[in-house]
């Protein structure tokens, strides 16, 4: 990545809006959605891919809360590249610590 602003977000309400911008670029978006966790945050999820293949990719981001910068931008690059291989992709799973910049360890 030679600009890390091109996939980066600032902040957790500009990552899941590009989160989602992504997702319905897609070529071979199934469906979307978001599970409402409060009245700030969700957890948006997308399914990506060919149906009917045996074998599916599950790839998360902010489990730990402020990692999800980097998961973001990472989920941003491949859900640009469009493959086929089919994907459910999870954004900021503990969105309330990505949006505090807190971490979460093992024992949470």
């Amino acid at each position: 990545m030679s600009d890390p602003g091109l996939y980066f977000s600032r902040s957790y309400q500009a990552a899941r809006s590009r989160f989602v911008a992504a997702a319905s670029r897609h070529p071979q978006l199934c469906a979307r959605g978001q599970l409402a966790v409060d009245n700030e945050h969700t957890i948006d999820w997308a399914l990506t891919g060919v149906a009917g293949d045996e074998d599916m990719l599950v790839y998360t981001s902010g489990l730990h809360g402020i990692e999800g910068y980097a998961g973001s931008a990472v989920q941003l690059k491949l859900l640009s590249l469009g493959e086929a291989r089919p994907t459910l992709w999870l954004h900021a799973l503990r969105e309330a610590l990505f949006f505090r910049l807190m971490y979460a360890g093992s024992e949470a």
